[in-house]
């Protein structure tokens, strides 16, 4: 499922968040080669601007997978990136998301991915969406939990343990409003 073409771009409070583009090479380049995303989520192969550009091509040709490119306002500068992909181990799509490292810690994940987890709930036909971090990333586990998110089991993939979450609509309207 393709989410609505209104999410190609959209905002929050502190960033506008677009469709991932061949342009922005540098910030995935920076991102799938941090330590954080190569220990938590796993070594890409990008070692490149090329091998950066040759995987966004890649993955603007898979209908299952979607990015977009975080920015920082008001000067729009990268700091990271969502994203909603259907895999084939997984029963539903689920939402992701890493960050440069620089930019870890000011609270841009959690306003990134709710901006879109929202969006994505209008649009999903009131299907759960995923989350699956890494059990020892904490940081990403509490977020999860804090986005309201309920625990739901684990799998493992890659030889790493991975903790699966679970969210619909109502769930996150219950959040979102503070019941």
């Amino acid at each position: 499922m393709m989410v609505e073409t209104e999410l190609n771009k959209f905002e929050s409070q502190r960033l506008v968040i677009d469709r991932l583009r061949i342009s922005d090479f540098a910030v995935i380049n920076g991102i799938m080669n941090s330590e954080g995303f190569i220990k938590y989520i796993g070594d890409r192969n990008i070692r490149s601007d090329e091998d950066s550009k040759a995987y966004i091509a890649k993955t603007l040709e898979n209908n299952n997978i979607q990015y977009w490119i975080v920015r920082q306002k008001p000067e729009l500068t990268p700091v990271g990136m969502v994203s909603f992909v259907k895999r084939d181990f997984l029963p539903h799509h689920d939402i992701g998301y890493a960050f440069l490292p620089e930019y870890t810690g000011k609270g841009f994940a959690y306003e990134a991915t709710a901006a879109l987890l929202q969006r994505v709930l209008l649009n999903y036909e009131n299907k759960p969406v995923l989350a699956f971090p890494n059990k020892d990333n904490i940081r990403s586990v509490h977020l999860i939990e804090k986005m309201g998110f309920e625990h739901t089991g684990e799998i493992e993939r890659e030889g790493k343990l991975l903790q699966l979450y679970e969210i619909n609509a109502a769930q996150f309207a219950k959040k979102a409003i503070g019941s």
